[in-house]
């Protein structure tokens, strides 16, 4: 769903589901729009946990 994808219909439907979805939520459009539902069900929300750096950044200062 995501190899070979540079035929003029794919970058229309990425310039579409870019301006749906916006650039979060891309993978889960792109899959849906590729049939994968189910992959798209398996993208975890992950807006909750602290990034990486900053995450190292706090352990170094404890």
């Amino acid at each position: 769903a995501l190899c070979a994808t540079s035929a003029k219909t794919d970058q229309t439907a990425i310039a579409r589901i870019l301006s749906e979805h916006g650039r979060t939520d891309f993978l889960a459009g792109w899959l849906r729009e590729r049939g994968a539902d189910w992959a798209a069900d398996l993208i975890p929300d992950l807006s909750n946990l602290i990034p990486q750096a900053e995450e190292e950044t706090h352990h170094e200062d404890t």
